[in-house]
């Protein structure tokens, strides 16, 4: 605006009032005109992809208002788009519809499991499992392993299909497999890692002929081979404190839990470990700990070696 006024020799005063007065009458005129169709519904999938990458912008940034918006998000998911246990594609004007495909249930699980690492609020971690279960329940193929687009109850689909391609955005078999790798490394059950293995094996030959096409599920084979448990016991506060400085160093492979009474009663792994009053920091691979420590710095500095 400044240098506008100056090549017009108009006062900036003057040129603002001006340019305002154009505004209001360009947006009346607009007004006449009939206005673009909105597109107002919401996909669960594509929420899911954000409400994940939101989660992890604001542990990085430590940006709370990020995590907010994502926490807001999922609840209003799981409030209308989950019934009766059955998630479902599309919210528009008030309405659901669609039962869920493969991309419904695995990027909101994804979703849930970024969210509980956040503070560790089981509810998160609660509902990643059942959807878990519903998922293999609709989606796997019992035969030889991976998960179908479409559920076993969609009688219009003629030929179910198998997509694990990464393009524009992953495939909901590369993230059903991180999801069932991440399950694996917080509750040491071997049933999700007979699902990962199984999905690997069916997928294998693909993955191999054109391994840049398959990028998210190959990093959830690193967290598969290389990923550390980090496991907090004690003092929840200081759990969720800590949580956030590991973001001062960069480790992406890792799995965070924290030991309470439902993390304990479902994975033998975390219930082997004895219960603490002050805060302790395990951090594990392969479900083999180091001896724990309670402070941040010795923390940091374990998961950078």
């Amino acid at each position: 605006m400044k240098t506008l006024s100056k090549e017009l020799n108009i006062p900036e005063v003057k040129l603002k009032e001006i340019y305002e007065n154009n505004l209001k009458k360009l947006f009346k005129a607009r007004k006449s005109r009939i206005r673009p169709l909105k597109d107002t519904k919401i996909l669960t999938d594509w929420n899911g992809l954000f409400i994940k990458a939101l989660t992890q912008a604001g542990i990085v940034f430590n940006n709370d208002e990020y995590i907010k918006i994502a926490k807001k998000a999922m609840d209003f998911i799981l409030k209308n788009m989950l019934k009766n246990g059955i998630l479902y594609h599309r919210y528009k004007d008030g309405e659901v519809s669609f039962e869920g495909n493969l991309d419904d249930y695995s990027f909101t699980i994804y979703a849930l499991l970024e969210l509980y690492q956040i503070d560790f609020d089981e509810k998160y971690l609660k509902t990643a499992i059942q959807l878990t279960e519903k998922a293999v329940e609709l989606f796997y193929d019992k035969s030889s392993g991976g998960f179908y687009f479409t559920s076993e109850n969609n009688k219009d689909v003629p030929i179910r299909q198998k997509e694990v391609y990464d393009g524009a955005y992953p495939s909901g078999n590369s993230i059903m497999y991180n999801n069932l790798v991440f399950l694996y490394k917080l509750t040491s059950n071997k049933k999700y890692k007979t699902l990962a293995e199984e999905t690997e094996r069916e997928f294998y030959s693909e993955i191999n002929l054109a391994p840049y096409g398959h990028t998210m599920f190959l990093i959830g084979f690193i967290n598969m081979l290389f990923s550390k448990e980090i496991i907090f016991v004690g003092q929840k506060e200081l759990a969720t404190e800590y949580r956030r400085k590991l973001e001062t160093v960069y480790q992406p492979f890792k799995v965070l839990g924290y030991k309470d009474n439902y993390l304990s009663q479902i994975s033998e792994f975390i219930n082997s470990l004895p219960n603490e009053d002050e805060i302790k920091v395990y951090i594990c691979e392969n479900f083999a700990c180091k001896e724990p420590v309670s402070k941040v710095n010795q923390v940091i500095q374990l998961i950078s070696q």
